[in-house]
């Protein structure tokens, strides 16, 4: 998922990614500076979350023959969903990555933040070990294998 959710952001200028054993992503712009709405418009486009398919128009009572009365104007459920929609990306343009943080660290415990630090540093050894010895491994078998 990951593999095709930060070339997205990074494409939307959200992120920037490093190459390397070292690399990976990291922010482009400050977290006060991203919205959730950038977010979501990076990875998902700017699809609509509703798609109508003008039942109307195909409506059983008229035998597939709807009169104009019937399909004029915008239908009203269309009508309730884009104003929905509105909505929804006002409120995500007005929510930023930092929000979320704040908002998340007034639950966490005290130590969360150090703990999450933690974890990250030892997830990065432990890949670093790893690699390592898969350079070790494979020397070693490319070395028996000259010598047979």
């Amino acid at each position: 998922m990951m593999a095709r959710v930060m070339p997205r952001l990074e494409k939307a200028g959200l992120v920037v990614s490093t190459s390397g054993i070292s690399g990976g992503y990291r922010l482009a712009k400050a977290p006060q500076d991203i919205t959730v709405l950038d977010v979501i418009d990076a990875i998902d486009g700017r699809k609509s979350v509703f798609d109508c398919k003008d039942v109307r128009k195909n409506c059983a009572l008229f035998g597939g023959n709807a009169p104009a009365w019937i399909t004029n104007g915008v239908c009203g459920v269309h009508a309730v969903m884009l104003r929905a929609e509105k909505s929804m990306r006002n409120e995500m343009s007005r929510t930023t990555l930092q929000d979320l943080a704040i908002g998340f660290s007034t639950l966490a415990p005290a130590d969360f933040g150090d703990n999450v630090g933690r974890w990250l540093d030892d997830r990065a050894t432990n890949r670093e070990l790893a690699r390592i010895s898969a350079v070790k491994d494979s020397s070693r078998n490319r070395r028996r294998g000259s010598d047979d």
